[in-house]
């Protein structure tokens, strides 16, 4: 994390008054490099978006928290350094998820002698599903995750909420579950089910270099059948046969997601109200 400090001499409330200003963030900006707002909506309260444009490279931050005249927080949407962290974040995690269980199945099938190309992914699959769910669980005890946990509870509850059409305030929507069918930890363990399926239609692979090629390049493809995959069940939510299999995704979720205090939810609102704001907008602007 990096961290800026600056001391300014003159009453604290006079300083945030000038950051409430409509003209405060052109004022703020350096000359280098060229900063330009693109799109701005609402102010420094929870929920207020900007869109900039640094030099090459688009930038969109979100106003999370506000308390006058202390202090006020946005967060990096998306920007050069989110760019730097996805990339390394990905890294780790086809290293974690894919490299990691793919050469310990292949060592472990060589020491127990399994000649069966399914039994030696599904050795590697147990793997990467232990090796998930453990993570999950190990930075789930960080007390900073379990407030981002909470985040994503509040992120649930406030879509269950909007697709029953129910009024978005934290008091109705406290009251909507923390499950989804559509979250991000149901796709991950669906990923995690596919490539036991997609890696035993290759068959068996003597080399442990191509064994684990195959694991880099088929990141895409197991992708794309997941997210698939999650949007067919989650059209298909009536059905007890859907219900039944998507369990296991639910079940993980609540590892994932802490309930929410109505801070959270007020702050999840705004964002989400922001957003469908934001699509309408370049929805209209489009036509």
């Amino acid at each position: 994390m990096f961290e800026k400090s600056v001391v300014i001499h003159a009453p604290i409330e006079e300083v945030f008054a000038f950051h409430e200003r409509e003209d405060a963030l052109p004022l703020l900006t350096p000359a280098f490099p060229p900063v330009r707002v693109i799109r701005k909506s609402g102010g420094i309260e929870p929920g207020g978006r900007v869109e900039l444009r640094v030099g090459p490279f688009r930038w969109l931050a979100l106003h999370t928290e506000y308390e006058k005249p202390r202090l006020f927080v946005d967060e990096q949407i998306e920007g050069p350094m989110l760019y730097v962290t996805l990339a390394i974040s990905l890294s780790f995690a086809i290293l974690l998820f894919f490299l990691t269980p793919a050469t310990a199945g292949h060592y472990l099938g060589e020491w127990l002698k399994i000649e069966s190309a399914w039994l030696t992914n599904l050795v590697e699959g147990i793997i990467r599903i232990l090796i998930l769910v453990g993570y999950i669980w190990l930075i789930s005890r960080m007390e900073d995750i379990q407030r981002v946990f909470g985040y994503h509870g509040a992120e649930h509850k406030v879509i269950n909420a909007f697709e029953d059409g129910a009024e978005l305030t934290p008091e109705v929507v406290q009251t909507y579950s923390l499950e989804h069918p559509r979250c991000g930890t149901a796709f991950l363990l669906t990923v995690m089910v596919f490539s036991v399926i997609l890696f035993t239609l290759l068959g068996p692979i003597d080399s442990i270099w191509l064994k684990l090629l195959t694991r880099i390049v088929l990141v895409p493809v197991l992708a794309g059948i997941s997210y698939e995959y999650i949007r067919w069940t989650a059209k298909h939510l009536d059905s007890k046969f859907v219900q039944a299999i998507i369990k296991p995704n639910l079940a993980l979720q609540h590892l994932t997601t802490n309930p929410p205090d109505l801070k959270m939810l007020e702050v999840s609102i705004a964002s989400f109200n922001a957003m469908r704001a934001q699509e309408e907008a370049e929805a209209v602007s489009v036509l």
